[in-house]
């Protein structure tokens, strides 16, 4: 599927007829936009991705994907992740899934080069809500349900400060909270060690026994 990108001034969202809309740092020419379809990618066996592909790259500092539409008909998952082709590989554009609205968008702090784009599925992972390691094979650790599907997985864990107490990649459902007491901690989880931003944000509580 192919349709054209109408011109826009720097800085105008124009769509492209195809559930995504674009905000750029620059006027656009007419461009064809080519919708690609793939039945799979790396992120999970029955994962459904859309792919739309520029001729030239387009500095944006904004995409909107109106996924229901953009990527499968019935998709197996409510939450997205929007990527684009960089020279090393492919690179996270930082993306929020609206559940209510059913879209994703990314807002970016500064242009980002972008001739393929991809909307990834995400599985919907689950996270441990308290800890109480007491050997009894319930809640002893921190566990993020569906990390099977990630091999390249960090976990941040800081103090109500804000200070860095534990940073591992990849992460293996294997923090216990040895040497630390009672309390609240937060944590910062990421499904590839290179992400600039998490995909979870949260905290939990630590219990141990006296």
């Amino acid at each position: 599927v192919e349709k054209t990108l109408p011109p826009a001034a720097g800085g105008e969202k124009v769509s492209t007829g195809m559930g995504l809309l674009l905000t750029s740092a620059s006027g656009y020419e007419n461009l064809p936009v080519v919708r690609v379809h793939d039945s799979q990618h790396n992120r999970g066996e029955q994962s459904v991705a859309r792919y739309y592909e520029l001729p030239t790259a387009v500095p944006l500092l904004g995409v909107d994907v109106a996924y229901l539409n953009a990527c499968s008909p019935k998709p197996a998952t409510d939450s997205y992740l929007l990527y684009h082709k960089a020279p090393q590989g492919w690179e996270s554009l930082a993306s929020e899934t609206n559940l209510a609205g059913k879209r994703i968008t990314s807002r970016l702090a500064e242009p980002v080069e972008v001739s393929l784009l991809a909307a990834f599925p995400f599985p919907e992972l689950g996270y441990s809500q308290y800890i109480t390691p007491n050997a009894d094979g319930i809640n002893d650790c921190f566990t993020v349900a569906g990390i099977e599907k990630f091999p390249d997985t960090r976990l941040v864990i800081l103090l109500p400060n804000g200070s860095v107490i534990y940073d591992v990649s990849p992460y293996s459902n294997d923090f216990c909270g040895e040497g630390l007491s009672t309390g609240t901690y937060y944590y910062m989880f990421f499904t590839e060690k290179s992400d600039k931003k998490p995909v979870k944000r949260g905290f939990f509580e630590l219990v141990k026994e006296e």
